[in-house]
Order: C-alpha cells, then structure tokens, then sequence
C-alpha cells in the first residue's frame, strides 16, 4: 500500500510540475503579446456555467 500512496503522490507532484510550467509559458506567451490576463471573474462566469 505504502508502494501505491508514493507512486501516487510522485505522480500528482509530477503533474502539478507540468501543469505549473505550462501555465508560466503561456503567460509569458500573453505578455509578450500584451493579452491581458484571464480575470478571477471570467474563470468564473465559465465554471458557473456548467
């Protein structure tokens, strides 16, 4: 079981590397371009919508 949890846990670390690296080009593409970053508000008109 101990074997499974760590395996787990590396693999969400692992994915919130990704994600997070992901996110940090993007706004470094956004920026570059002077696109304004998404709003707290517009993230949630869309979760709110589903």
């Amino acid at each position: 079981m101990s074997e499974i949890e760590t395996s787990y846990g590396e693999s969400i670390y692992r994915l919130e590397r990704r994600t997070t690296r992901t996110d940090l080009n993007v706004l470094k593409m956004l920026r570059h371009m002077g696109i304004p970053e998404t709003t707290e508000a517009e993230v949630d008109e869309v979760l709110d919508g589903r």
